[in-house]
């Protein structure tokens, strides 16, 4: 939670007010809900901060159309049509970068 805040003193005080809540014995599934324009659900799975970041596609039938793999900690912004849209940064310094992945529907990895 603290990881996008700036260095500093604020982000030590507000690292050191987050620990003294208990964390929950259960979290959800996933980390992230977003839609694209044909109305596809893509489900975020993997918790920030992993190694590398997972998606599922489901359709509005509740198939799922698809799964993809980031490599890295990206912090999906947006899906499209023929792309997804991320955040990469390094939480030291709160410097992040932008990158878009190349998304093509419909073809067999």
């Amino acid at each position: 939670l603290v990881a996008p805040m700036a260095p500093g003193p604020d982000r030590q005080r507000s690292r050191e007010i987050l620990r003294r809540f208990p964390m929950p014995a259960t979290l959800p599934p996933y980390s992230a809900i977003l839609a694209d324009d044909d109305d596809v659900l893509w489900v975020v799975t993997s918790a920030p901060g992993d190694a590398r970041t997972a998606l599922v596609a489901i359709d509005a039938a509740g198939v799922t159309r698809a799964r993809i793999t980031l490599e890295g900690t990206v912090r999906v912004l947006e899906v499209g049509r023929e792309y997804v849209l991320g955040a990469r940064g390094d939480a030291e310094t709160c410097v992040e970068e932008l990158v878009v992945y190349a998304l093509r529907r419909g073809e067999a990895p």
